[in-house]
């Protein structure tokens, strides 16, 4: 805004490098540029402002793409005043000659035709295309915005150019962003899990190999002699109710010993709730469902779990997870793998 200042029944103006002036006396042009300085009577003067400066317009609105999916356009339109002379004879960039202010807020009816002309192409653009595409869109939707104000004959009406058009971002809705970002959340999720496996598998097999473990010793008084056996696998799975508890068990068989090196429970769904391993009515472990999709478990000095004894799934659902993709399931799946040597015995 211009500097005007008093002296008696005159008045001085003294403006600004952006910003051009024009002074009218009895309905005739006495001056006008920018960088304008003069005396004039405030009874006989008529003045108008007009900002010449760059100015920025940060804009913020919703579409909808080709398959009803809302996302969220923000975008800045840069733009300047061309032609001031032709602005202010279309628009009311007049200022009180006593006090210097304003008397209309025209820059506002600039901003609202750039909104609403830089929407309308832009609209167009994403109804046509999918969710996945819209969002990786930015480029044509810029391209499409910069060429609809550039060649838009009513800014050129009121002198007004556009400089730049950005486009900063395009959202979708903060529900479905989070669903978008799942899959790639539970890929990496897998290969964190796979790792943190091989290198808590490397770890046992080195500690295995700096400290042989001693035969486990029974603790009945009279103990059965281990015999050779082989390498042992099995797998229980499990299926719960929301709000109820179930088990699963292996029973070791008669004349044998399992000798419990590694396992590895499992949790597909996402399920919430707790998981308990018992061994020869021991408990093991205790996980609660919600802090894991897969978790296992190596033991350097073996479980020893003698004939007739069982290692046990306990699982108490709470509430069955929603896998990726898939509708939420009606109860809770849990998977236990055993890994080990099953020995035979003789008296």
């Amino acid at each position: 805004m211009a500097d005007v200042t008093r002296r008696l029944f005159l008045r001085h103006l003294r403006g600004t490098p952006t910003s051009w002036v024009r002074l009218h006396v009895g309905g005739r042009v006495r001056r006008e540029g920018v960088g304008q300085s003069f005396w004039y009577r405030p009874l006989r003067a008529v003045l108008s402002e007009v900002p010449v400066d760059d100015r920025e317009l940060p804009l913020l609105f919703h579409a909808r793409t080709g398959d009803f999916a809302d996302i969220t356009v923000q975008a800045t339109v840069t733009y300047r005043v061309a032609d001031p002379a032709l602005a202010a004879g279309r628009l009311d960039f007049s200022v009180d000659p006593r006090t210097g202010r304003a008397r209309a807020r025209p820059l506002d009816q600039v901003a609202t035709l750039l909104a609403e002309l830089a929407q309308q192409p832009a609209l167009d653009l994403l109804a046509r295309v999918p969710l996945a595409e819209a969002l990786t869109t930015v480029a044509p939707v810029r391209e499409a915005v910069s060429d609809a104000l550039a060649t838009e004959a009513r800014l050129a009406d009121i002198g007004v150019a556009v400089v730049s058009a950005r486009v900063v971002a395009i959202r979708p809705e903060p529900e479905l962003e989070r669903a978008l970002q799942t899959p790639t959340r539970e890929a990496v999720q897998v290969q964190a899990d796979r790792a943190t496996y091989a290198r808590r598998a490397q770890a046992v097999a080195q500690e295995r190999a700096e400290n042989p473990a001693a035969p486990p010793s029974s603790p009945s008084p009279t103990p059965a002699a281990a015999t050779g056996g082989g390498q042992f696998a099995t797998a229980l799975t499990l299926r719960t109710s929301p709000g109820s508890t179930a088990s699963r068990s292996y029973t070791v068989p008669r004349n044998r010993v399992l000798l419990l090196t590694d396992f590895l429970v499992d949790n597909p769904q996402g399920d919430t709730g707790t998981l308990t391993i018992t061994a020869d009515d021991v408990r093991v472990v205790t996980y609660g469902l919600e802090n894991f999709r897969n978790q296992d478990y190596h033991s350097v000095t073996p479980i020893r779990v003698p004939a007739g004894s069982r290692v046990t799934l306990t699982v108490e659902c709470r509430q069955p997870g929603t896998p990726v993709g898939a509708a939420t399931p009606g109860t809770c799946q849990e998977g236990l793998y055993l890994n080990g040597i099953l020995n035979r015995t003789r008296p």
